[in-house]
């Protein structure tokens, strides 16, 4: 007799843990009717959408297609930039070339006009030695 009451409250037990788990999948199924009630929800949300942006389609391409000629005419712009860019480099460096040997001509007229200055000022000493040898020889013959 036990053996049958173990037995009996074995499948008693059992019947509780199914009945819990039962309900508990009861439960769940809600759960997921409820999660099922939400994404039909999104999923219309969705539809309305993708229709919104299938609508808007032909908009984005037309912008596209916009962007892409404002593209291509900025990039003219630049290759145009960039000849100029160029051309003033290549003047600029012919510029810089000139200075370069107008500075070096500079430096020899100034070399040259320091020699003369000097020449000059030796040739304007000499004037004065020789004038007042002129006049002691003037003196001297005078006195004769």
């Amino acid at each position: 007799l036990s053996e049958l009451q173990a037995k009996y409250d074995t499948l008693e037990s059992n019947l509780k843990a199914e009945q819990l788990a039962a309900q508990e999948l009861e439960h769940q199924l809600e759960i997921a009717h409820d999660a099922n009630v939400g994404l039909t929800k999104e999923k219309d949300a969705f539809r309305a959408m993708i229709q919104d942006l299938q609508s808007n389609i032909s908009g984005i391409t037309r912008g596209k297609q916009e962007a892409t000629d404002e593209n291509h005419k900025l990039s003219c712009q630049r290759s145009e930039l960039q000849a100029k860019y160029d051309s003033f480099k290549s003047q600029l460096e012919a510029t810089s070339t000139a200075k370069f040997v107008l500075t070096s001509e500079l430096k020899q007229c100034m070399n040259k006009l320091e020699r003369v200055a000097g020449a000059k000022e030796k040739l304007a000493y000499d004037v004065v030695k020789l004038t007042k040898e002129n006049n002691s020889s003037d003196s001297i013959i005078q006195d004769l």
